[in-house]
């Protein structure tokens, strides 16, 4: 419970009041249609739902839950039901970043365009391409080593289970894309000029990269 609370109080960011008020709902449903057991469970008042309840029924009111009353009901929910209640906090967390992201790359993008210098032009191309690789790894990519030693204590535990077939369905195949490369500008008077990319012209057969699979250690062992 200890867990739960702190990854409550560490994530009460990510909930919209709506959001508080479906896992709400979720615990009442836990309870077996008890509002008041599930308002004893939550640490809140009756009054305070229904006040939620209704306050959610007008487009026009500005209503609002306290920082503190979230992280009850989000702690709540992770306690009863915490497989999918962490699924709905990562998936509000990825969209959330990958929202900072595409700002991030569109403020680059949009600077780039308004500016009339070579240099400076070139230093933001050079920052735009910095960060599209380094986010270029999903989470699970980045948890390989702890997903390996999660499947291998699994695998030892239950050696029925068909973890290649299993994972080979799962997986997206890779997919590569030509390389690309930017034109140079051969007039640094032009004040217009736009940086194109294009696919190299070349005839030659497209390196594969090779596949990123966190899980090979566990398919080959």
């Amino acid at each position: 419970m200890r867990t739960f609370k702190r990854i409550a109080r560490n994530n009460t960011d990510l909930l919209s009041k709506r959001d508080v008020l479906a896992l709400m709902n979720e615990i009442i449903e836990a309870c077996e249609g008890n509002v008041s057991k599930a308002c004893d469970l939550v640490g809140i008042e009756r009054k305070t739902y229904y006040n939620w309840k209704e306050f959610a029924k007008s487009v026009k009111s500005k209503w609002t839950i306290k920082p503190e009353c979230k992280e009850k009901v989000l702690a709540t929910a992770l306690m009863l039901n915490p497989i999918d209640t962490l699924d709905k906090l990562t998936s509000k967390a990825f969209n959330k970043t990958c929202n900072l992201l595409y700002f991030t790359l569109s403020t680059i993008h949009g600077k780039i365009l308004d500016s009339e210098d070579v240099k400076e032009k070139e230093k933001l191309i050079d920052e735009l391409i910095k960060f599209i690789e380094k986010y270029d790894i999903s989470p699970v990519e980045r948890l390989s080593v702890e997903i390996n030693d999660m499947l291998a204590d699994i695998k030892d535990e239950c050696p029925w289970y068909n973890f290649e077939q299993k994972l080979k369905i799962s997986t997206r195949p890779f997919e590569f894309t030509p390389e690309i490369k930017i034109k140079p500008i051969e007039n640094e008077e032009l004040k217009s000029f736009n940086y194109l990319t294009e696919t190299e012209e070349k005839e030659m057969p497209l390196e594969r990269k090779p596949e990123r699979n966190p899980w090979s250690v566990i398919i080959n062992a």
